[in-house]
């Protein structure tokens, strides 16, 4: 399968990237240095459009993070040659291998991965128009900040380019322990991925206008981590200024799955059982200054495969093995309190997620079979003890609350597969971005979708899977119509057309339902989300709404069952002081010391 995607990969790129003889693109930067790219043609007869396309490839925003600089924030490039050739997609951050096809568009990994990618509409009189330069949209790949990079096969940007007639950037951060691991201090500071990440918005901001583009017309986007990291960058002080609308794709911070509380304690055990594994000394762990030394000579690689080993070997169970945190400089505070208080950097947000978000994650638990899952009660309970609902009368409710047939309940048998991923969507995914959209509206204009169509192929090429996690990238990028996952149907291609119509109009006018003129293009009306009203655009072939979507199910998961876990945490330890403190009565043993809790 990954083959036939690396060969499709290979036959788009000759298709639409091409050196024309005497039309290679460039831009002169504002520093004198002169970018040379590539002229791409994209055509569709669906969409009416032929159009030329401008591609930099590979440009360095920031010093490429390696010796002395592993581990510390980015940096300014000190002097790129010029001119710069950006015709080919720089490489990507060393990462993970995510087990699923998840292919980047340059398999080539290394830790000089700070880059940056252009489009932009070849057909530009914005560029010569005062006060007509063209939108800006900047793209932040997800994959749980352990794997993914800007440049992807299920994310081309030159459909939406071309249609939006928008500029788009894409652009890599660092990944996995290179880029959020920290030691809770300044010796390996956290949040170095979405350090990178703001520093190429910055980046963005100083130069897009060389390229055609409004630097005070730029919006972020991202799905999943990428989403997560859109939340981020709003709500992070430092990133003020540099755009003024966003677009988050299934992934919240405020979500239990994209922070990180673990104390600096804990940050620091964990960065030198790391230092172990990867041969570090006794004598290097014993002062920050040989310890940084000792990981800062470390093989990438291994920093990147032996930290989840670093994380088992310290028991530590999570959904994610790297997370942000809360470092007081990049992020103030926790996330949700920064919300509540209005701290965000947007007036305009579209935040969104799919229907069956968690299949790919419930599947995950049952990486080598072909078909749909099949989980009875008992393997049930072992993911939701994953999820963090371990407590058997606990288990049962969600059983009850999630279980649309209350007479499958007495079957131990019975098949709790769509049961799980609903409350694994809903916990991780769905009930964040609600919360996160009710908060944000008090502040700014919000306009909320879910998405429930099935696509004909979805991410992890499952038929079964519903509208699962990442499936909408494809109508929002227009792959239908670079037959990138053999999507041919017309409804599906009308689909695109219509979900890129309303991005891109929100990229330049900051409402779905509006071009720069002020047109609706005969588009269902896609209204504000509001607290009393709750209304979602449903990311369907009609477009229809719905309105206030699992309310009960999220304030099951962020009321009642965080209420009762705490409520059985705290019965657990009075147990286990109880059953201490007969031990030592039956022992003889107890006196004041060993016995406080005497009765």
């Amino acid at each position: 399968m990954i083959h036939r995607y690396r060969e499709l990969q290979n036959t788009l790129h000759r298709r639409y990237c091409s050196l024309a003889t005497g039309s290679q693109p460039y831009v002169t930067l504002s520093d004198g240095t002169v970018i040379h790219g590539l002229l791409n043609t994209f055509e569709s007869d669906f969409l009416g459009i032929s159009k030329d396309i401008e591609v930099y490839y590979g440009i360095p925003y920031a010093e490429p993070p390696v010796g002395s600089l592993r581990f510390k924030p980015p940096t300014a490039v000190k002097t790129l040659q010029s001119p710069y050739n950006a015709t080919e997609i720089g490489n990507s951050c060393v990462q993970l291998d995510p087990g699923i096809r998840f292919e980047l568009s340059n398999a080539n990994q290394s830790e000089d991965c700070l880059f940056l990618d252009v489009f932009v509409p070849r057909t530009k009189p914005f560029s010569t128009m005062k006060g007509n330069a063209a939108a800006v949209l900047v793209w932040i790949h997800g994959g749980g900040y352990m794997f993914g990079a800007g440049q992807m096969l299920m994310t081309p940007s030159l459909p939406i380019t071309a249609f939006g007639d928008i500029i788009v950037v894409t652009i890599n951060y660092r990944l996995s322990s290179l880029g959020f691991m920290t030691t809770g201090d300044d010796l390996i500071p956290g949040n170095l991925g979405l350090k990178d990440q703001q520093f190429a918005l910055k980046w963005v901001h100083e130069n897009i206008k060389e390229f055609g583009g409004d630097p005070s017309r730029v919006t972020i986007i991202g799905e999943s981590a990428g989403s997560a990291s859109v939340g981020y960058q709003i709500l992070s002080p430092g990133s003020r200024g540099f755009f003024r609308s966003a677009i988050m794709e299934s992934g919240s911070p405020i979500s239990p799955t994209w922070m990180n509380y673990f104390t600096p304690e804990y940050h620091r055990q964990e960065v030198k059982k790391l230092a172990e594994l990867v041969g570090c000394s006794t004598e290097d762990v014993e002062s920050d200054e040989t310890l940084l030394a000792c990981l800062q000579q470390a093989p990438a690689r291994e920093l990147v495969d032996k930290h989840v080993i670093a994380q088992r070997e310290l028991n530590v169970t999570v959904y994610l093995p790297i997370t942000p945190v809360v470092d007081g400089e990049f992020l103030e505070d926790d996330p949700l309190r920064l919300l509540i208080d209005g701290a965000i950097n947007v007036d305009k947000l579209i935040i969104g997620t799919n229907a069956q978000e968690a299949t790919v994650q419930t599947y995950a638990f049952f990486p080598d079979l072909n078909v749909k899952p099949n989980i009875n009660s008992t393997m049930a309970d072992v993911i939701l003890s994953f999820l963090g609902v371990q407590y058997p009368l606990l288990q049962e409710i969600v059983r009850v609350i999630y279980t649309t047939d209350p007479g499958d309940l007495s079957n131990s048998e019975h098949d709790y597969f769509d049961v799980i991923t609903q409350f694994y969507t809903d916990r991780h995914f769905m009930c964040g971005e609600s919360r996160f959209a009710r908060h944000a509206s008090a502040f700014a204009t919000v306009y909320r979708y879910t998405m429930t169509f099935q696509p004909s192929n979805n991410f992890m090429g499952l038929s079964w899977a519903g509208a699962a996690h990442g499936d909408e990238l494809q109508y929002v990028f227009g792959a239908p119509f670079q037959d990138l996952f053999n999507v041919t149907t017309e409804e599906e291609k009308e689909m695109s057309r219509k979900t890129m119509m309303y991005w891109t109009n929100f990229v330049k006018t900051g409402n779905p339902n509006t071009d720069i003129n002020g047109n609706s293009q005969s588009m269902p009306t896609w209204p504000p989300f509001t607290t009393a009203d709750e209304i979602f655009k449903d990311i369907s072939p009609d477009m229809t709404d719905n309105v206030h979507m699992k309310q009960r199910e999220c304030h099951l998961i962020e009321n009642i069952l965080l209420r009762l876990k705490a409520a059985f945490d705290e019965l657990a330890a009075l147990r286990i002081d109880r059953d201490t403190n007969v031990q030592c009565l039956e022992l003889g043993k107890c006196d004041a010391d060993h016995c406080p809790n005497e009765p």
